[in-house]
């Protein structure tokens, strides 16, 4: 009965509240923690097409968690950092853009993925240039 309820009031809930009865509501906890009602939840929040980019990304620079309770609070944990250094959470473009520069740094210096990513640097001066006269 209580997952149900859940179910229904979920398109009025968020992370914050759907922790908040996991931890206070006795009759609820179960129903909360249920990995269906976050994966509900997370689709609602962020839509599909992120999550299915999120699962497409690489194991060793996504870290996947293996429930969608654990990826959402990741999820809020990052959102509530960036409202409060940036005064709102980043868009999916943003963290798309994100993600592939973080994958693509996983890869590494030895993989052509890089390459592909990436302008080659101008070649350094082998002498330290001098500052102007009067500088």
């Amino acid at each position: 009965m209580a997952s149900l309820v859940l179910e229904l009031t979920l398109p009025w809930l968020n992370v914050t509240e759907l922790q908040t009865l996991e931890t206070t509501c006795s009759y609820a906890r179960d129903a909360a923690r249920a990995d269906h009602l976050w994966r509900a939840l997370a689709l609602a929040q962020r839509g599909e097409d992120f999550w299915r980019r999120a699962a497409e990304r690489p194991a060793a620079s996504s870290q996947p968690l293996g429930s969608w309770r654990a990826e959402m609070l990741r999820l809020h944990r990052f959102d509530r950092l960036c409202e409060r250094r940036l005064g709102r959470r980043l868009p999916n473009l943003t963290l798309y853009l994100m993600w592939s520069a973080m994958d693509v740094a996983q890869q590494g210096p030895d993989n052509v993925a890089l390459s592909q990513h990436t302008t080659p640097l101008p070649e350094c001066p082998t002498t330290t240039p001098r500052p102007p006269p009067g500088f």
